[in-house]
C-alpha cells in the first residue's frame, strides 16, 4: 500500500518527503492509493490513450519539420538548373526557408496562447498538408 499526501500547493508528496520535513506548514489530506474504483481506472486508461495519441501526433509533426528542410536541400540542384541560378542565389532558398520558419514561431506561439494550442496546431497541420498536396 502506498499513501500519497496532498498539500495545499497542489503538491503530491510521499512519506519520505514528510519524514524529511518538507511538508511542515501545509495542511495535508491522506489519499490511500488502493481506493481507486473502476471509474477511476477507466478514466486513467482513457487518459493513457489520450497521452499516447498526443505523443504519436507530436512525434509525427516533429518528424515533418526536418523532413521538409531536407526535401528543400534535395530539390536545390533541380531548382538551380531549372531557374538558371548561381550558387549564391541557391543558398538564399534555404536561408529564406529557415528565416520564414524562425520568424513565424514567436507570433504563432503568442497566437496559440491566445486562441488555444490545439486549435493553432491543427490549423497549422492542415495548412501544411494542403500546401504539400498543392506542391506535389
Amino acid at each position: 500500500m502506498s499513501i500519497l499526501f496532498y498539500g495545499h500547493k497542489n503538491l503530491f508528496m510521499d512519506i519520505h518527503d514528510i519524514r524529511r520535513g518538507q511538508a511542515r506548514n501545509q495542511s495535508l489530506q491522506i489519499i490511500p492509493s488502493f481506493t481507486f474504483g473502476t471509474d477511476m481506472q477507466n478514466a486513467l486508461s482513457q487518459d493513457r490513450k489520450n497521452r499516447l495519441i498526443t505523443l504519436l501526433i507530436t512525434t509525427l509533426s516533429s518528424f515533418l519539420i526536418p523532413f521538409m528542410g531536407s526535401s528543400i536541400i534535395i530539390a536545390l540542384p533541380v531548382m538551380g538548373r531549372e531557374f538558371e541560378m548561381n550558387v549564391i542565389t541557391i543558398t538564399w532558398v534555404t536561408s529564406a526557408y529557415i528565416l520564414a520558419s524562425a520568424s513565424l514561431m514567436v507570433p504563432f506561439g503568442r497566437l496559440s496562447d491566445i486562441l488555444g494550442r490545439k486549435r493553432i496546431f491543427l490549423a497549422g497541420y492542415i495548412f501544411f498538408l494542403c500546401g504539400s498536396a498543392l506542391s506535389a
